[in-house]
Order: structure tokens, then C-alpha cells, then sequence
């Protein structure tokens, strides 16, 4: 019986692209991405709480996701970071989230009207073992910040 080496090869290559496209991230721990934000605004009271555990010490890198409509009218996004330790502690922390740098240009990348702003919030961190928590709220002047299309939090082991 003789195999058709074509057939075979393609096979073999649609399974490796299958693998490769839906392999999991192995340095990634946690991701969220919340977009339900009601016309595109995200109210200054709507604060986004991540909750994740860390199962191995060692050093990951915190990253905000911030998605928004294209030319966004703020060069800087004003949010308050609260985080919480296993063990109790609580730090809160003020960002000035960049969207623009000092020329103008956005930071974020663009596809369209719709950006995504990938922002290392914590690079190379030593978490211990346990249960966090990091909540982001903005504090925008004017009780919302427009042209929102979503905010998430990622937590990736540091390469």
C-alpha cells in the first residue's frame, strides 16, 4: 500500500499550525479583559478588580491593557493602582497611564479606530506564593473617560 506523500505533508502542516496557533502561553498566569463599559465610558466609580494566585515564587512582569478609540483626547490616562499581598499588605499607587508620547503619536497599537495599549505596569517583581489582588480605577476630572473600549490586567512570568 503506497501513502501519498502530498497528503501526508499537508497534513502533518496543518497539525503543527493547529498546535502552534492554539498552544498556551506557558509564561502567562493570569489574564482578564473586561469591555463592558456602556457607551464606551468608563465611569470613575466602575473600578476594575483583578483577583489571581501566584503558585510559584519567582519574578513576573504586571502589564495593563487599555483599549480605546483611535486619536484619543488625553495624553495620559490618570488611574489609582491598588494591590494586595498574600499576606495582607495593601500599596496603592497614582499612574499617569501614557496614550501619546511628547509628539503626539500614540503609543498604543492600531488596527483601524481601535487601539490597544499593552503598558508594563511591573516588570520583573518577586511575588510570593498566594492570593492577589490589583484593582485600577481612574480618576478623570469629569467622572468618565470617553472612547473606552476596554481595560484588562495580565500577569506573565518575567523572561
Amino acid at each position: 500500500m503506497q501513502i501519498n506523500s502530498t497528503k501526508m505533508k499537508t497534513k502533518y502542516i496543518a497539525l503543527f499550525a493547529f498546535l502552534f496557533l492554539f498552544s498556551c502561553d506557558e509564561n502567562k498566569v493570569f489574564h482578564q479583559f473586561d469591555k463592558n463599559f456602556e457607551s464606551n465610558r468608563w465611569l470613575e466609580k466602575d473600578i476594575k478588580t483583578y483577583d489571581f494566585t501566584i503558585s510559584e515564587e519567582n519574578k513576573y512582569d504586571v502589564v495593563i491593557e487599555f483599549s480605546h478609540v483611535y486619536d484619543y483626547d488625553m495624553a495620559t490616562i490618570p488611574l489609582v493602582i491598588k494591590m494586595k499581598t498574600p499576606d495582607g499588605n495593601e500599596t496603592t499607587e497614582k499612574l499617569d497611564l501614557p496614550i501619546k508620547d511628547e509628539t503626539g503619536k500614540q503609543l498604543a497599537e492600531c488596527s483601524g479606530d481601535i487601539c490597544d495599549l499593552y503598558y508594563t505596569y511591573k516588570a520583573n517583581q518577586s511575588f510570593t506564593k498566594g492570593e492577589y489582588s490589583i484593582s485600577i480605577a481612574n480618576t478623570s476630572a469629569f467622572g468618565f473617560l470617553p472612547n473606552v473600549i476596554g481595560v484588562g490586567l495580565t500577569v506573565n512570568k518575567s523572561k
